[in-house]
């Protein structure tokens, strides 16, 4: 399911180094986002009327396959999309 992204993954990025993910979130699905990461390495932004969040986290990810994972866990909370 995931192959495409994994080859793009392993074809344009430095792995291992960090890697910045991209989220919206329902306000009251952030915190589940942020569970994904240590807290410290997520900033997030409201949107104007404060109904969605905008959060990124720039991690240090060993392979391609730690960053699918952790979009596949992502993938699995209601309301959050990936950018």
């Amino acid at each position: 399911m995931f192959q495409n992204l994994k080859n793009t993954l392993d074809a344009q990025n430095a792995l291992p180094g960090i890697y910045m993910f991209k989220f919206i979130a329902p306000e009251d699905k952030q915190e589940e986002v942020i569970a994904l990461f240590d807290p410290q390495d997520v900033t997030s932004r409201s949107s104007r009327n404060g109904r969605y969040v905008s959060l990124t986290a720039q991690v240090f990810m060993h392979s391609s396959q730690d960053v699918i994972d952790i979009l596949a866990h992502a993938a699995k909370i209601p309301g959050v999309i990936s950018l």
